[in-house]
Formats: C-alpha cells, sequence, structure tokens
C-alpha cells in the first residue's frame, strides 16, 4: 500500500489536519502523521505533504532549522507540497525571497497561472483567473535570477506573489 507524511505544523491536533488525512486515506492511502514543530520528521521515502500551523515564516527555533534542512532534501528526492506556514519555509529552504505583507490578505482572490502553470499536469486544470482562497499574511516573492533551482513558479496571486511552485 502506498505511504504518505504528513507533517502538522499546529503543535495540537486540528480538525482540518484530520479531515485532510481522512481524504488522503479514503483515496487508498496509508497517513504516517508527523509533529514537525516536535521535531517529528518523516525518515522514510514517502511523499510529503507539509501543512498550516501558527507562527511566522521568519520564526527561528530548533523545529525550523531542521524542517527547512529537511524540506530542502525532501524537494530533491520526492514529492512534496506545503502549504500554509509550510509553502514559505519550503521557498526559505529554497533560498527565494519571503517578506510580510503590508495587509494581511484573507478572501477569494483569482491566480494568473505562469506559462509552466499552464503545461504542469496539475495546474492545467485550474482554469486561468480562478479564485484561490488566501489567509496570510506573509508573501513569497519570484526567485531572483541567480537561484539555481529545478523548481518553477507554477502561479501568482493577483498582487504578483507566488501561489503555487
Amino acid at each position: 500500500m502506498n505511504a504518505i507524511a504528513l507533517v502538522d505544523l499546529h503543535g495540537s491536533r486540528q480538525p482540518d489536519t484530520d479531515h485532510l488525512a481522512s481524504l488522503i486515506a479514503a483515496d487508498g492511502w496509508t497517513v504516517n502523521r508527523h509533529d514537525g514543530r516536535a521535531g517529528r520528521l518523516p525518515t522514510g521515502k514517502e511523499p510529503v505533504v507539509v501543512i498550516g500551523g501558527p507562527g511566522t515564516p521568519n520564526e527561528r527555533g530548533i523545529w525550523r532549522v531542521r524542517l527547512e534542512a529537511a524540506m530542502a532534501q525532501w524537494a530533491m528526492e520526492r514529492p512534496l507540497l506545503a502549504v500554509g506556514l509550510g509553502f514559505p519555509i519550503l521557498a526559505a529552504a529554497m533560498r527565494w525571497p519571503v517578506r510580510p505583507l503590508d495587509e494581511p490578505r484573507r478572501g477569494w482572490y483569482p491566480l494568473a497561472l505562469a506559462a509552466e502553470g499552464l503545461a504542469d499536469p496539475v495546474m492545467s486544470a485550474v482554469c486561468q483567473g480562478a479564485h484561490g482562497y488566501e489567509d496570510r499574511p506573509w508573501a513569497v516573492l519570484p526567485p531572483p535570477a541567480a537561484t539555481v533551482s529545478r523548481n518553477t513558479v507554477l502561479s501568482y496571486t493577483s498582487v504578483g506573489d507566488i501561489a503555487a511552485a
């Protein structure tokens, strides 16, 4: 049976994470849960989903340093999906700039697919201008030209920062 590592950054059990785990399990996957804030990270080779949590992208701590290093490694080895707080931590691990927003964004906003997103097997199913829900006080900015990475920008938010990569 296939397994997925679900790294939770909430620090306590959350209904949203339970719901996501049940959706993944309903599709036939075994979900191995890990408390990222407690420093419990997956050691296997399964795909990884890093989800949510309180805090800010610039928060420091042993758990954060270990997670950032692990995410850089996972991104080279296996499928990795980072959502919520996980996304700016992944961006920082890849040396992409992350900054606080002048005003937090909460609500439905249109997405603009990049050329790579239009060709991506998953993102191409999203219509240009489709709305995505945002609840965030931070932004992941496009990587500097000097960044060497096999990762590409798939879509932008309506204010020009990265929505998916």
